[in-house]
């Protein structure tokens, strides 16, 4: 069950609320993360949309500058807090089934391949990972996947008497 009852302090009745905004990060109340991963999601397709403004003018902002502001903008609003929501992908085999975030890397994949059309210039049906590579740009899973594994190596670099160890 999804509800909170409402909870009262000195005669003053707090209803709970399905969401809360804390340090930037959508938090519900079942800790499902959905609402953060839409939003997340939500605002790297707008800056996405609107780098693809910017490259449509015929006196627009230039390749490389295109790119840096895909990936200093876009990528780090989308990411933000990404070692929380997103579960590492695992593939044990080739005739295994994959674990992790699946759907989420996939859409978050759309938004980079929409990118990537914007900063090369090229046609909607080349295949993303041609595009990837000529932009010069690691896969959006790859990049996921090293910023969780870098979480994971900060919280163990902890001293034994951290909080956080």
């Amino acid at each position: 069950n999804s509800e909170t009852p409402p909870m009262a302090i000195r005669g003053t009745v707090i209803k709970s609320s399905p969401t809360h905004r804390f340090l930037g990060v959508l938090v519900d109340n079942m800790l499902r993360w959905h609402a953060h991963i839409n939003n997340a999601i939500g605002k790297g397709t707008a800056y996405v949309m609107q780098l693809c403004h910017l490259s449509l003018s015929v006196k627009g902002i230039p390749l490389l500058l295109m790119k840096q502001l895909y990936m200093l903008v876009a990528v780090l609003k989308m990411l933000y807090a990404v070692d929380l929501w997103f579960h590492p992908l695992y593939v044990e085999d080739l005739d295994t089934t994959h674990w992790g975030s699946i759907g989420i890397a996939k859409r978050l994949g759309r938004i980079q391949h929409l990118a990537i059309i914007s900063i090369t210039g090229t046609m909607c049906t080349t295949a993303t990972d041609v595009l990837e590579a000529h932009a010069k740009l690691i896969p959006l899973q790859h990049r996921i996947q090293n910023l969780c594994h870098q979480a994971i190596l900060c919280f163990a670099a902890h001293p034994p008497l951290h909080p956080l160890h």
